[in-house]
């Protein structure tokens, strides 16, 4: 069975490669489309990093918070200030980068023009769908979080008391981001593909 310490240093591998993707990392897109190891900074381990299990967890970065319901304005906040809501980038990447328009793309133009029109249509489609999604995942956080424990984790990160609650939920929330995000991603994956098919004729 895990311990808590190898589960957090799970959440931070994943948070690593997150914000390698969040910056648009060629070496990581890359990695990922090809399916090879990346070695991630500050870690001293390597990932595969289109195994997504845990990317869910917790990339803390500074982002703008937005307002939503009263009910949801706290799980809302979290969503945005830790860039939890880029995994769909990733979930994006992951499904994508063995499509037929893409595999037929890379065929005919090479790799590497392949990548940089799928990192783009990736942003797009993150950016178009953020919406969204952001609410979709911040419902689901604020059933299983009050605005108390959320705050706590953002300010507190590994140090919080309620760390461990959120690392041990994350099959549960990863089960129903896949069943409630299913036609959002489903939407912003089509949205890629299309983009992908049209800027290379394939």
């Amino acid at each position: 069975m895990h311990t808590v310490s190898h589960k957090v240093r799970v959440v931070y591998l994943s948070l690593s490669v997150a914000i390698l993707i969040a910056a648009g990392s060629p070496a990581v897109f890359a990695a990922m489309m090809s399916n090879k190891l990346v070695s991630v900074p500050n870690t001293g381990q390597s990932s595969r990093p289109d195994n997504n299990a845990h990317i869910l967890a917790t990339p803390f970065i500074d982002t703008p918070a937005h307002t939503n319901t009263a009910s949801d304005a706290a799980a809302l906040k979290f969503i945005e200030a830790t860039g939890i809501y880029k995994n769909l980038s990733l979930l994006l990447l992951n499904e994508v980068k063995t499509s037929t328009p893409v595999q037929a793309a890379i065929r005919q133009h090479g790799f590497e023009t392949v990548k940089t029109a799928v990192v783009q249509a990736i942003r797009v489609a993150q950016t178009t769908y953020a919406g969204e999604w952001n609410t979709m995942m911040a419902g689901i956080y604020n059933q299983h979080f009050n605005k108390d424990e959320l705050r706590s984790i953002l300010m507190e990160k590994e140090q919080s008391p309620h760390f461990e609650k959120m690392i041990t939920l994350q099959p549960v929330i990863a089960a129903a981001v896949a069943v409630q995000g299913k036609a959002i991603f489903e939407e912003a994956q089509k949205t890629v593909l299309q983009q992908i098919s049209t800027d290379f004729a394939v």
